[in-house]
Order: structure tokens, then C-alpha cells, then sequence
């Protein structure tokens, strides 16, 4: 948990939720007072990771379709949002409890962020070249174009500029130079089940051609 961060002061939250009556409560069971409110945190904040999670999926398949780039994916992995909790706080000076604010951000480790970001760029990659895929297929299918053309015109061009992508992505995010290259023994089983379409395409263009 990340409650140790150092909160830069100008952040501002609607998250909130008061703790204060459940800090009062581990305190009742003889646990270090200095560690109470945060164990209070740590209980709530594990029922948060569930929405948390499912937040930051919904996040990622709105960056597959583009609505933002993978540095601002990166922020809002590591940074989801911020939540501000109330507890008690116990005073050593006094011998009594106070109230505290506790503000924590809710998101991933840095790691843990660059991680499902390089993640989240792949799914963006397999989202762009299916939808490539799909309309080459339909254009062989409908006799458009070839396997030959198909691949040479559209799949290849694609495929370098998605990889070009992909590589400045990730070595921008994990410093690490990636260097990656299209399949040909793919490529050649693709080509055939191209073949097949054309194949298709053309039997039933014939067959519409008769009647």
C-alpha cells in the first residue's frame, strides 16, 4: 500500500471516507496505536483494490481504441485517483486520540504501471491488426485484391508501422530497447488461408454469375 507517499499539497479528492469509529476499534484490541490507522486503511483499501482493478481495465480498452496515449495510460495507472480517510490518531503528548486526514493515491506501483502499460500497448496492437486482418480478408474474399497484393499492400505496411509503435512505446516507458520483427512462417500460413478466401470468393462469384 502506498500509504507513505509523500501527497503533492495540491491535490484535491471526492474520495472520502471516515474511519474513525473503525481506527477506535483496533485500538480496543491492544495494537500498536502507532500503527492503527494505517492498519484501519490497509482493510478498507484492499475492498477498494476490487473496483480499482476494474476501473483500470475499463481504462485500457478505452486506450485500445486511441483515446489517449500510453504516457497519460502510464499516469493513470500510477495514479488512478486519490482517497482522503479520517482516522484517529493517537497523541503520545496527551494520551488521547485526534483526528487525522490520510491521503493516499489509489493506483499501481511504478513497476506494476509500466508493466500493464507495455501490456495495454500489445492489446491496442492485436485490437489495430484484427481489425486489419478482417478487412483484408473480406477484400480477398470479394475478389478486391490477391493474397499476393494483400499482403504485400496492406498487411506489411501495417505490421511495420504498428511495430515501429510498439517499440518507441515500450522503450520510452522501460528504457529498455526492443526490437521486433513480423513472423514470416505467420505470415506464409496467412497468405494460404488468403488463398482460400480467394478461392471462396471466386466459386461463388461464378456460381451468382450462372443463375
Amino acid at each position: 500500500m502506498r500509504v507513505f507517499e509523500e501527497i503533492p499539497t495540491n491535490v484535491s479528492t471526492k474520495l472520502e471516507f471516515n474511519l474513525e469509529k473503525y481506527s477506535q476499534l483496533y485500538y480496543a484490541t491492544g495494537e500498536n496505536p502507532l500503527i492503527v490507522p494505517y492498519s484501519a486503511i490497509a482493510d478498507l483499501y484492499q475492498e477498494i483494490r476490487t473496483t480499482l482493478s476494474r476501473t483500470q481495465s475499463e481504462i485500457t480498452n478505452a486506450f485500445a481504441f486511441g483515446i489517449m496515449s500510453s504516457e497519460q495510460l502510464f499516469n493513470l495507472f500510477e495514479y488512478t485517483a486519490y482517497n482522503k480517510f479520517k482516522v484517529k490518531v493517537f497523541d503520545p503528548s496527551t494520551g488521547t486520540l485526534k483526528s487525522k486526514e490520510v491521503t493516499i493515491p489509489l493506483g499501481q506501483i511504478q513497476p506494476s504501471a509500466i508493466l500493464s502499460t507495455v501490456a495495454s500497448i500489445f492489446q491496442r496492437s492485436y485490437r489495430l491488426l484484427n481489425e486489419i486482418f478482417t478487412a483484408v480478408r473480406r477484400a480477398v474474399n470479394e475478389l478486391v485484391t490477391n493474397s499476393d497484393n494483400a499482403i504485400l499492400e496492406y498487411v506489411n505496411p501495417s505490421y511495420n508501422l504498428i511495430i515501429k509503435q510498439v517499440e518507441k512505446a515500450y522503450q520510452d516507458l522501460t528504457g529498455n530497447p526492443l526490437k521486433i520483427e513480423i513472423d514470416k512462417d505467420f505470415i506464409d500460413v496467412y497468405k494460404e488461408i488468403l488463398d482460400l478466401e480467394y478461392d471462396i470468393g471466386h466459386k461463388f462469384f461464378c456460381n451468382e454469375a450462372l443463375h
